[in-house]
C-alpha cells in the first residue's frame, strides 16, 4: 500500500506541472489525469483532453486507487493488486471477465516505471527550449506559490 500511495501522489504532482489549469485546490482529478497519462501514454486520448469523459479508464483507476487510498485508507472494489507480470504484462490493465470490469495494478512494475519516468520529467524541466516553458512555469508556481500558503 505504501508503493501505491507514493505513486498516486507522483501522478498528481507531475500533473500539477502539466495541467495548465492546475490550482492550489480543486484540480486534483485533472492533475492526476494529466500525470497518469504522461507516465502511461497508452491511456491518453489522441488530443490534449484529459477530462474524465475522455479518460474513463483513468477515472476508474483514480477513483478505485487514489481516491480509495486517500479518502478511505483502502482501495475500492474491483481493483486487483497483483504481482503476476507473466499473466498481466502491464502496470495497469482493465479487463472484463464474465461481463464485469476489473482494474489491475502491479505496484512492483509500477514503481520501476515511475522511477524511469522521473528521469525524463526532470530532463524536460531542465530543458530551456520554449516548448517546455509552460511546464517549467507551472512547476515553479506549484513548487513556490502553492507551498507558501
Amino acid at each position: 500500500y505504501a508503493l501505491l500511495g507514493v505513486t498516486c501522489s507522483y501522478s498528481e504532482m507531475i500533473g500539477k506541472a502539466l495541467n495548465s489549469g492546475s490550482r492550489i485546490s480543486g484540480t486534483a482529478g485533472l492533475d492526476f489525469n494529466h500525470g497518469f497519462c504522461d507516465v502511461y501514454p497508452e491511456f491518453a486520448t489522441a488530443g490534449p483532453d484529459r477530462t474524465d469523459p475522455s479518460l474513463p479508464v483513468v477515472k476508474a483507476f483514480r477513483d478505485r486507487l487514489r481516491n480509495g487510498m486517500y479518502h478511505l485508507g483502502y482501495t475500492k472494489t474491483d481493483l486487483m493488486i497483483h504481482n503476476q507480470p507473466f499473466k498481466y504484462s502491464k502496470d495497469f490493465m482493465a479487463v472484463s471477465e464474465g461481463g464485469h470490469d476489473f482494474y489491475l495494478v502491479n505496484p512492483h512494475q509500477m514503481t520501476r516505471t515511475v522511477v524511469a519516468h522521473f528521469e525524463g520529467f526532470m530532463a524536460r524541466l531542465r530543458n530551456f527550449s520554449p516548448q517546455f516553458e509552460p511546464m517549467r512555469s507551472k512547476f515553479r508556481e506549484f513548487f513556490v506559490d502553492y507551498h507558501v500558503a
